[in-house]
């Protein structure tokens, strides 16, 4: 379908998976009927993005693939088997807003079981997933913490069904305290050329020194939009195993602030997994089969859960991969561009990739 403003478009499946442009899938959904006394449901399809955004697989059935849509209904179910009276999500209200002493922003919100059970709240502010500072959410009022950049930002909240199923997003404009301090640019770059599985080392000849030349042009140029560069952290081949990138993520999280732009630059392997999500290939990874990936990468719902940890919501994702053709996997127009597309919808950050289909990144 594609909207007659031109600019709007939403391709899927009827197994439910779909693809679409930005604000693309609100334009369809699903009714669900509650029984001849109560008034029905309707869901869109945004509310199942977790599930069901998978432009890999709209490009596999259009290729003629089916396997992989097989598998992932297998794995998730269609939309018929995710929507029922008890998937519905909770019903979310904002009821007020306090700046605390301390400078942080304290969101005061109810929540009511509508049949579907209570899973996560997100936040976002300005489109960018963030953790936040709460409890696990229960019926009836809570509360969540953050500390806004300064200036207005637009805040939204949406819960989650125990299924999955998103509530419509809930927004108010925040107005953020000036702190005083410059903004900062903070950088994690990771480069990997020398793999310790041998048969990753083909395609990445350039990883470990793009890594580094990243960082110093970056360093030497970064104060034209940013008042302070904090020293960058570079991690080249064995520096940058999986549990070393996961510990700096953790790390910048605890020195980044509302106001800071923050960096991720990773070149080496990337590819995508059966479930549709970016992976990571660290130089620790051995591959033996798809399952390893999971295991030993890191993946896109980590990744996500890493970014969101970060509370700047000014945060860029540059990913310099290729993917491996040793593995075996589907190309990367298939699979990684679909991969990049659904990490950057769902974290909502900017990413930038590199490489066009079937080439090295270069």
């Amino acid at each position: 379908f594609v909207h007659p403003d031109g600019q709007r478009w939403m391709q899927w499946t009827p197994e439910g998976f779909y693809d679409a442009s930005p604000g693309g899938a609100d334009l369809f959904g699903y009714h669900l009927n509650n029984g001849r006394d109560q008034a029905g449901t309707f869901i869109r399809a945004s509310q199942l993005q977790q599930k069901f955004f998978r432009p890999d697989l709209i490009a596999r059935r259009l290729a003629g693939d089916e396997a992989a849509i097989a598998a992932a209904a297998a794995q998730v179910g269609d939309v018929r088997q995710t929507l029922n009276t008890a998937s519905v999500p909770p019903q979310l209200t904002i009821l007020s807003q306090r700046t605390l002493s301390d400078g942080d922003l304290e969101i005061s919100y109810s929540l009511e079981d509508r049949g579907g059970g209570l899973g996560a709240v997100e936040l976002r502010l300005d489109g960018a997933v963030l953790a936040g500072r709460s409890d696990p959410p229960v019926a009836g009022i809570n509360r969540r913490r953050l500390r806004p950049p300064a200036g207005k930002t637009r805040l939204q909240l949406l819960a989650y069904s125990r299924g999955g199923v998103a509530s419509l997003p809930v927004g108010l404009d925040v107005q953020g305290v000036a702190s005083g301090e410059p903004t900062t640019l903070h950088l994690l770059a990771v480069g990997i050329t020398n793999y310790r599985d041998a048969s990753l080392s083909r395609g990445v000849r350039f990883a470990a020194n793009d890594a580094s030349a990243f960082s110093a042009t970056l360093t030497a140029t970064g104060r034209a939009s940013t008042a302070r560069v904090a020293p960058p952290v570079v991690l080249i081949d064995e520096q940058a195993s999986a549990a070393r990138i996961r510990q700096e993520l953790q790390a910048m999280a605890q020195r980044v602030r509302p106001a800071d732009l923050f960096v991720l630059y990773m070149a080496g392997h990337g590819v995508s997994d059966a479930q549709g999500e970016y992976v990571f290939l660290p130089q620790d990874l051995v591959y033996r089969n798809s399952e390893s990936l999971t295991a030993g990468g890191l993946g896109g719902n980590e990744l996500r859960t890493l970014l969101a940890g970060i509370p700047s919501s000014k945060t860029v994702v540059v990913l310099d991969t290729c993917s491996s053709g040793s593995f075996g996997l589907s190309g990367r127009s298939l699979g990684e561009k679909g991969a990049i597309d659904r990490l950057s919808r769902l974290s909502g950050r900017v990413v930038l990739a590199a490489a066009g289909d079937q080439r090295m990144a270069l």
